[in-house]
């Protein structure tokens, strides 16, 4: 990897086995250090049965995958190119979205007769000339075994998923272009055509420049709630109000979520049956002029795993937990880096 590229890939805000802790940590390293582009990083952490896009994605209602995926492109003219898919049901979502919104780009890079280039698709209802071949089936085993237990139970108190993993994203960052890009299979049993986070731009991931200061965001947690507050959105164009002089990164960012999440009905609940704010968030700040780069995270779930190049391409690997999970969705945790 270029040594002047950042690089950021979070695997989820959830409640990851301890049991996995390794193979998860040995995954993020994977994406960050072994591979030398976005795209293979992207490839390592949607084919990887680890986490939930792509193969080994969770099973909706009617036991079927069905991955949401967005990209974000910046270049250092200020250019932008974005796009989102529903749907995917074909491996590396992420991938996916990218290579059609390639096509769409070229399909509408004339006139068109006056048409205006979509940012939203569908993936069941793109032409055949925008997609790939299918490459089989993403039902892991693992996840045709958690869908076959609790499938006769799940509207039922005694059908409880102990493992939960969400949303992935991957930043990347070179001296003239910010890649964005996340994906996710969305909750086990969820409705068939159900659009998460991951598919709409401006919650799960978000980018902004404001005088010469580049912020991008990640969101992960739960879905419905990230896209009542459009957070990411939201996050990137208010984070510089925060005063270095009183407070931290982390608390402002913490403050931020807590007061707009009181503006709207949580749909997430607790074991007690009380609303809770469930997400993770990553942001990302480059001061352009003076070189000067920082990553702040919270999450008010029981994990979230997450790395990130620095230093001429060291890599870090963070296992983040609350102290009291039983708290989750109650209280934050925080952390943040000078890269």
């Amino acid at each position: 990897m270029d040594t002047n590229i950042i690089r950021i890939v979070h695997i989820g805000a959830g409640n990851h086995s301890l049991n996995k802790s390794i193979a998860y940590k040995s995954l993020i390293r994977r994406c960050l250090k072994r591979s030398s582009t976005f795209e293979q990083s992207i490839e390592i952490i949607e084919a990887s049965k680890l986490t939930n896009t792509g193969y080994g994605s969770s099973l909706n209602l009617v036991g079927q995958v069905e991955c949401d995926a967005s990209f974000i492109v910046i270049d250092d003219n200020g250019g932008r190119s974005q796009g989102s898919l529903t749907g995917i049901d074909v491996g590396l979502p992420g991938l996916v979205t990218m290579k059609v919104y390639d096509k769409i780009n070229d399909l509408y890079k004339d006139d068109h007769n006056g048409l205006s280039k979509p940012l939203n698709m569908h993936y069941g209802s793109c032409p055949s000339f925008l997609k790939d071949d299918d490459d089989g089936t993403l039902i892991s085993p693992e996840s045709q075994h958690i869908y076959d237990i609790h499938k006769d139970r799940i509207f039922n108190d005694s059908g409880k998923l102990q493992e939960v993993n969400d949303t992935i994203g991957i930043i990347e960052v070179n001296q003239t272009t910010t890649k964005i890009v996340t994906s996710s299979g969305g909750s086990f049993f969820k409705l068939p055509g159900r659009i998460g986070c991951a598919g709409i731009i401006g919650c799960a991931i978000d980018s902004t420049t404001i005088n010469d200061i580049e912020i991008s965001c990640m969101c992960s947690g739960n879905g419905e709630d990230i896209i009542m507050m459009n957070l990411a959105h939201y996050l990137v164009n208010n984070i510089m109000d925060c005063n270095q002089d009183e407070e931290g990164y982390g608390s402002f960012v913490i403050n931020l979520i807590q007061t707009h999440g009181q503006r709207f009905q949580s749909h997430a609940i607790n074991d007690d049956n009380e609303s809770i704010i469930y997400v993770g968030v990553i942001l990302f700040i480059n001061h352009k002029h003076t070189d000067e780069k920082r990553l702040i995270y919270c999450h008010s779930t029981p994990s979230f795993y997450f790395g990130f190049t620095h230093n001429e391409d060291q890599v870090e690997v963070i296992q983040s937990r609350l102290n009291n999970t039983d708290k989750f969705g109650k209280i934050f945790t925080t952390g943040e880096f000078k890269l």
